[in-house]
């Protein structure tokens, strides 16, 4: 503003200035009852410019984004509050443009209508509706239903599934949410799918190859499956597949079977679809082939051959068979891998070995002799290539020469392959056999170990340690992991002599490297030979290793029996134990507990809680009992402690006259305790919803089981998974109430009065109950004091104790009650209530409040003015006040401080803010700052109605902004020069006292303008005129009606010479007068030429007339963009300005000239000669004859 002002005052003008364009010519609005629908328009203009402004409203309803604007193309965004409205209201209102293009009016209309949603499938309104157009347009109806218009359309006056939705949103998968809603609403049943095989057979697998598994779903809907395999063989395109997947309701899962994961022969997968509803388990067999089956079957046998040729040897080895029965099994197991088809076999030297074995075994000297020979013959080269075939030749040689030098021979040759980096154990077995050395206990030892600490399982050594083991039992001083491998080995195979045995029980006693192998080998041995230091030993490392799983309590049980004396024994029982219906305790244990009992919470509560369901049959242990568990029960109540076992005892001792202020702060968590029991695996958590409350409460399940409090009486429960979906009814569950001691809860009430659940839960009962009276509001003050109520469950609350006071007469709770009332917890319907009681109790600035957050839209002005007018006074800016004081003052309706406010602070168009001075002035109102934002806001807006005036005369006598009264001079002076706009005559006088002082051509002009039209001057203004008309002159500025002071003063001859046409256009436009003289009727060249720009787009091109002669012409202007526009063709005739005046000069002269010229031929000769002599005369004197010569272009 401050900018077009300077450039006003500067004499900066534009000839067109842009008119502001809208968008749209009108705005149709439509909006739902209690919502809030947004909307925008552009502004722009004619231009295409950079523009600024502003943009406001006075409908209560209507908020703008942002109210000020600047840039080329403006988007104006503005939300209207439907909050405020009820369906059927129609709102008329418009928007206000004021900008430096103009200003302009955008009218809008407003329908409330009833709530509905517009869908690809048409308009709906109920769940019915919803839940077609779920099946049609699923993707938009997912959009809908979390969009916040849901709730409003769908689920008024329906609490329950209200609060179901709002619980079900929370999830983090909405299309769950959705599908959960609609069965929860009982509009469809879940999803389930089935396929049409449960087994898939691939008999032959050789290359990777696809397959599909058909998914049939048996309704419409949402579900979301995981799909796993516990094979490598078998993986899945997707891991993951939803029902949006399917065509119809099919889908192909695509499967691979790769036969590079598969081990030779058949293959196991199971493949598991599973959903939280739902688990599909198929079974795939498939069978991978690299050889022929009849290969295959003679590798099998030759593992099986193999296989039992070690058996064979490790047995006889070990004294559990015969001679000849190892001969036996050995030879027939040798025959069969001898075969010719086994040529190549790995197992080839193996065979070859245990063939020279038992030819020596039973003296069959020739094939021994035979076989020796034959690899003796090979032996450098089977040396460097088979050194375990290498080493047992020479162990056969060992066994077969007696010779001391043979045996020391082959054994160097045996030791000498071990030490040079063959430390296969078989070589280690050769040298045990054969090297005297070894015969060492401690060298054996540590020889064997070494093998099996490096990964070796051979059962061979295995078989030698435990031999050594067993003679030298000392050996064995601590339990490493390689001899508990050996020591398992033996005990398994009954190697292990009764001394070892106990050596090895009493070492896995006292090892901290514990495993679950020694533990059953401790009681392999038991049960083999039970004695109390065994079960001394069991017991002990048991509770070392903290073992209380129910598998260990048959230890302890036996421990009892047998009367170990164990300290913790009794305890680590009863920590294994596990609760069962028909548990039953021995005695010993009862009584041992009844005299020290040291156990935790949980065991404890089952061990008194046993005791009290068993009372009946045992009066005196309960008895003996009865002081430690009513001692423990009032400790667990302090802690808020419950389980199925606590609610025995509590139910057993919490009487109503033990209530005093610490029972009952620990009580409520207890009664409304309740367990959530769930078997499906998938369910992580359970979330519970109260619909008074606003915060959810959320537990974990553990062992399918969740502790959650319930004290109204409908929440809703949601069980949620893994990924956090929730599922509201298609998952079942148990709720499982912990005690039933309901008839305390109000019992707690005087000395829990601010206790959330218990406040709830009576409130609710009374409710139920329908009870009312002065206790009952005493009630509801307190569940009103509670933080963190649900804002509806409140807000209604609230209303119902509010007329409990206006009907009972309680007025000072009511006024107290007004006084701190915030108008947010109001809701729409009890609205007018609130103000009625504002009206009533004389409570004119909260009813302010609320008008000034929800609108006055049909209140009475005078009313409004009751009630809002303390508001104005002195009040600060604010959008929504201005909206109700200019709406109370459009009324009709005013007062003074309402008036200075608005004074202060409104902005409109210029009628009304004229109306706004009018009134203001009439009050006697300071207007200064009023008449000067309404003076600028013109010369901004270039907005400007003939009842400003006046405005403006007070402005200027009052001499404040000297700029701004220049710049508003300026402007109008242009207005009237340039387009003609008429003026109040006051304003001339203005003009004519402003260029008194200053330089002021716009206002200079228009005084000329104005003096010219009238008739004699003042003798002031006579000078002026003539004075102010030469300088112009001198300055070439001449402009037609120059002429009309020719009898009021003295005037150039050239000004009245000539005859002028002057054309008024853009100055940026460029214009042309093309131009015909006609002379007796001849019309000679047209001339075209540019006409010059006297004042801001006035042109003017003065033509000197002789008086035969004529001139047609006609005017071209050109805009910016070459269009062309053109004037009708018109003429100008000679006119004789100077009659009359003094002296003739040489123009008058030569036109007397062409009238005598027509009067006779004489008459021209006179007036010629009295030309000629006039004009040698003038040579003479060396006078300028300015007589047609000067400005023009003739002479």
């Amino acid at each position: 503003m401050k900018e077009k002002i300077d450039q006003y005052a500067k004499g900066i003008f534009e000839y067109h200035m842009p008119e502001v364009v809208l968008g749209t010519s009108e705005l149709s609005v439509t909006v739902d009852a209690g919502e809030i629908v947004q909307g925008s328009f552009r502004i722009s203009n004619s231009k295409g410019r950079s523009m600024r402004g502003i943009v406001c409203t006075d409908c209560s309803g209507m908020i703008l984004e942002k109210e000020s604007f600047s840039g080329q193309e403006n988007d104006i965004s503005f939300a209207f509050r439907g909050t405020y409205y009820q369906p059927g209201d129609i709102i008329k209102g418009e928007f206000q443009i004021l900008s430096d293009c103009g200003v302009a009016v955008l009218p809008f209309t407003v329908t409330v209508t009833v709530p509905y949603c517009e869908t690809s499938a048409g308009r709906i309104r109920d769940l019915n509706q919803f839940t077609e157009l779920v099946k049609s347009h699923y993707m938009e109806a997912l959009r809908i239903f979390q969009s916040p218009a849901f709730e409003r359309i769908f689920l008024q006056e329906k609490e329950i599934y209200l609060e179901r939705y709002r619980g079900l949103l929370k999830g983090n998968d909405k299309s769950m949410a959705l599908e959960e809603f609609l069965i929860a609403a009982h509009k469809k049943t879940p999803v389930q799918l089935s396929v049409e095989k449960r087994e898939l057979q691939y008999p032959k697998c050789e290359n990777i190859f696809a397959d599909k598994i058909v998914l049939h779903k048996d309704t419409w809907g949402y579900g979301e499956y995981e799909v796993k395999s516990d094979a490598p063989f078998v993986r899945f395109e997707r891991s993951c597949i939803r029902t949006t997947d399917f065509t119809g309701d099919i889908y192909e899962l695509v499967l691979v079977i790769n036969p590079d994961c598969m081990a030779i022969g058949h293959n196991f997968a199971r493949i598991t679809i599973s959903s939280a509803r739902q688990q599909l388990e198929l079974k795939v067999i498939a069978r991978r082939y690299c050889m022929s089956d009849e290969e295959r079957r003679r590798q099998i046998q030759q593992q099986k051959d193999v296989w039992n040729l070690y058996r064979s040897f490790l047995y006889y080895q070990a004294g559990k068979m015969s001679r000849k029965d190892f001969i036996a099994s050995a030879e027939k197991s040798v025959n069969s891998l001898d075969q010719p088809d086994q040529t190549g076999s790995r197992y080839q030297w193996l065979v070859r070995v245990f063939r020279i074995y038992l030819a020596l075994q039973t003296h069959k000297e020739e094939a021994f002799h035979l076989e020796m020979t034959q690899l003796e013959e090979r032996l450098l080269e089977i040396r460097e290539q088979e050194p375990l075939l290498y080493c047992a030749y020479y162990y056969l040689m060992y066994l077969w020469k007696p010779e001391a030098a043979e045996r020391a021979g082959a054994l160097s040759r045996v030791r000498e392959c071990y030490q040079n980096g063959h430390s296969h154990w078989l070589i280690l077995w050769f040298l045990l056999q054969m090297d005297d050395s070894y015969q060492i206990s401690v060298k054996r030892q540590e020889a064997i170990l070494q093998q099996i600490e490096a990964g070796c399982h051979s059962p061979l050594l295995y078989l030698e340690l435990c031999r050594l083991y067993n003679n030298t039992p000392e050996l064995v001083l601590e339990l490493t992991e390689a001899k508990a491998q050996a020591l398992h080995w033996g005990l398994s195979n009954r190697i292990l002599e009764e001394e070892l045995q106990f050596r090895y029980a009493y070492l896995i006693s006292r090892t901290r490297d514990f495993t679950g192998v020694m533990m059953g080998d401790l009681y392999r041995m038991y049960e083999a030979r039970p004695s109390d230091d065994l079960l001394t030993m069991i017991c002990q490392l048991l509770m070392r290793e903290r073992r209380v799983s129910p598998e260990d309590v048959k230890w302890y049980q036996l421990g009892i029996e047998h009367n170990l004396k164990i300290t913790d024994l009794y305890e680590n029982y009863i920590y294994a134990l596990e609760e069962t219906p028909d548990m039953v305790l021995p005695n010993r244990v009862l009584l041992y507990f009844s005299y020290n009992n040291q156990l935790n919470a949980t065991k404890k509560a089952m061990l008194y809680a046993y005791v009290i369901r068993h009372k009946d049959r045992d009066q005196t242990m309960y008895d003996s009992y009865k002081a430690s568990m009513e001692k423990f029960a009032l400790e667990q109540l302090e802690q808020g402690r419950v389980n199925d076992d606590l609610s025995v005892i509590y139910e057993e001792f919490i009487r109503e006259d033990m209530i005093n202020e610490q029972i009952a702060s620990a009580l409520p968590s207890i009664l409304f305790a309740r367990e959530i029991r769930c078997s499906d695996p998938r369910i992580a958590g359970v979330v519970v919803r109260h619909r008074e409350l606003q915060q959810e409460e959320t537990a974990a399940f553990v062992k399918g089981k969740a502790m959650i409090s319930v004290f109204t009486p409908e929440p809703q429960i949601f069980l949620t998974d893994r990924e956090g979906r929730r599922y509201a009814s298609s998952i079942g569950y148990t709720v499982h109430r912990m005690v039933h001691l309901d008839h305390l809860v109000e019992k707690c009430l005087p000395f829990v009065g601010d206790n959330v659940r218990v406040l709830l839960y009576l409130y609710q009962r009374v409710v139920q109950e329908n009870r009312s009276g002065e206790d009952i509001s005493q009630l509801r003050r307190r569940v009103l004091g509670i933080a963190g109520l649900d804002s509806h469950f409140r807000k209604s609350l609230f209303a119902i104790q509010m007329q409990y006071y206006f009907d009972n007469f309680q007025g000072e709770l009511l006024d107290t009650e007004l006084e701190h009332m915030d108008w947010e917890n109001i809701l729409p319907r009890d609205r007018s209530r609130f103000m009625e009681y504002c009206a009533v109790r004389h409570r004119y600035e909260k009813g302010m409040e609320g008008l000034l957050l929800f609108g006055w839209n049909g209140i009475d002005p005078k009313k409004l003015l009751k009630i809002a007018g303390h508001a104005f006074v002195a009040a600060e800016e604010d959008k929504t006040l201005t909206k109700l004081a200019w709406h109370i003052f459009k009324g009709g309706e005013f007062d003074k401080p309402l008036l200075v406010y608005l004074c202060d602070h409104y902005s409109g168009t210029i009628p009304e803010m004229v109306k706004l001075w009018t009134a203001c002035r009439e009050f006697g109102i300071d207007i200064q700052i009023l008449s000067e934002r309404l003076l600028a806001q013109i010369l901004f807006t270039d907005q400007m109605v003939p009842e400003a005036y006046p405005v403006f005369f007070y402005y200027e006598e009052q001499g404040f902004n000297k700029k701004l009264i220049r710049a508003f001079l300026k402007r109008t002076a242009y207005r009237y020069l340039v387009h003609g706009d008429k003026l109040p005559d006051e304003i001339f006088e203005s003009f004519y006292q402003h260029v008194q002082v200053e330089e002021n051509r716009p206002c200079l002009l228009a005084v000329l303008k104005h003096l010219s039209g009238r008739g004699m001057l003042t003798g002031g203004e006579a000078v002026f005129v003539d004075y102010n008309l030469h300088q112009l002159y001198e300055k070439d500025i001449v402009l037609p009606y120059f002429q009309a002071f020719k009898d009021k003063l003295s005037l150039p001859d050239t000004l009245l010479k000539e005859q002028y046409v002057d054309y008024t256009a853009d100055p940026e436009h460029d214009v042309k007068i093309r131009y015909t003289y006609i002379v007796d009727d001849q019309r000679q060249a047209p001339v075209t030429e540019t006409m010059r720009n006297v004042f801001e787009g006035i042109r003017v091109r003065g033509f000197i007339l002789f008086q035969d002669e004529t001139v047609e012409y006609e005017i071209i202007e050109t805009d910016a963009e070459g269009h062309e526009k053109k004037t009708e063709p018109a003429r100008l005739v000679y006119i004789d300005q100077m009659r009359g005046m003094e002296g003739v000069s040489g123009y008058q002269m030569l036109n007397k000239m062409l009238m005598k010229q027509r009067g006779g031929e004489d008459a021209l000769l006179d007036q010629m000669q009295e030309y000629a002599e006039k004009r040698a005369i003038v040579n003479f004197l060396m006078k300028p004859d300015d007589g047609g010569i000067g400005k023009n272009d003739r002479g």
